[in-house]
C-alpha cells in the first residue's frame, strides 16, 4: 500500500484470517456481502486516493512478454482500442466510490462469519463494477466459479455486474490483464506456459465463445 494514500482504518481491522477456511463458495459469498459492499459504501477518504488505473504495468508486460513480432502487435494494438473505449466510457467519472483494485480470493482473510479485504496496494476511486467484474469473470471465462455460487455472490452483493453497460469493458481488460500476467509467469516458469499461449489464442479469436476453461495459476 502506498503510505501517500492511507485507507480509512476499519477496512484494515481485523484484517487477518483464523485459522481454518471455509469452501471457496463461502468465501465469494461472504466477500461479496460483507467486504466489497461494505467498501463501496464508503465515502471517499479526506486523503485522497488516485484514480482507478486498469492499464497499470500492461504496457510493460506486454513488450517483456516472450512473444513474437505478430502476436506482440496484435496486443499492443488490443491495448489501444481498450484505452479508446475507456476513455469514450468516461467510467471513472461517474460517481467513483472506493474500490479494491485488485478484488479476488487470494486478497481474502475469511472467518466463519466474515470476510476482510487485503492488500490495498490498487486501492483507487473508481467504478465499483471493477471490483465484482472479478468473480464475474471468474465464472463467466474461467468457468472455476459455479452458477449457484456467482448468483448466491450476486445476490449478497446486491447487483449483476453483468447487467451493467460497461461489463463488456470491463471483462475484456480483466482478461487482457490475466493473459499478461500468465505471459510473464510463463517467463519464468515453463509450467505456465500452454496456460500462457491458450489464453492469449482465446483473447485472438481462435476459441470459439466463453467460457474458455482458463486455468488459474497456482
Amino acid at each position: 500500500m502506498d503510505v501517500a494514500h492511507p485507507i480509512p482504518a476499519v477496512l484494515l481491522a481485523g484484517a487477518c484470517a483464523a485459522a481454518g477456511r471455509p469452501s471457496a463458495g463461502a468465501e465469494l459469498i461472504r466477500a461479496g456481502e460483507n467486504a466489497l459492499r461494505r467498501l463501496h459504501r464508503l465515502p471517499p477518504p479526506r486523503a485522497p486516493l488516485p484514480a482507478l488505473d486498469p492499464f497499470v504495468r500492461l504496457p510493460d508486460r506486454i513488450d517483456a512478454a516472450g512473444l513474437d513480432e505478430p502476436h506482440r502487435r496484435r496486443l499492443r494494438a488490443r491495448l489501444a482500442e481498450l484505452r479508446t473505449a475507456w476513455r469514450e466510457l468516461a467510467l471513472a467519472a461517474r460517481d467513483p466510490r472506493v474500490v479494491h483494485g485488485d478484488a479476488w480470493s487470494g486478497n481474502l482473510a475469511v472467518t466463519a462469519t466474515t470476510a476482510h479485504l487485503l492488500d490495498f496496494e490498487r486501492t483507487a476511486l473508481g467504478p465499483v463494477e471493477w471490483d465484482l467484474t472479478t468473480t464475474a469473470v471468474g465464472h463467466h471465462t474461467f468457468g472455476t466459479v459455479p452458477p449457484e455460487t456467482y448468483a448466491a455472490f450476486c445476490a449478497a452483493y446486491g447487483a449483476h455486474v453483468t447487467e451493467s453497460p460497461a461489463y463488456p469493458l470491463l471483462r475484456d481488460l480483466r482478461e487482457l490483464r490475466l493473459t499478461c500476467y500468465a505471459l510473464q509467469q510463463s517467463g519464468t516458469d515453463p509450467r505456465h506456459r500452454p496456460e500462457a499461449r491458450y489464453r492469449l489464442a482465446c483473447l485472438l479469436g481462435e476459441h470459439g465463445s466463453r467460457p474458455w476453461g482458463w486455468t488459474p495459476l497456482d
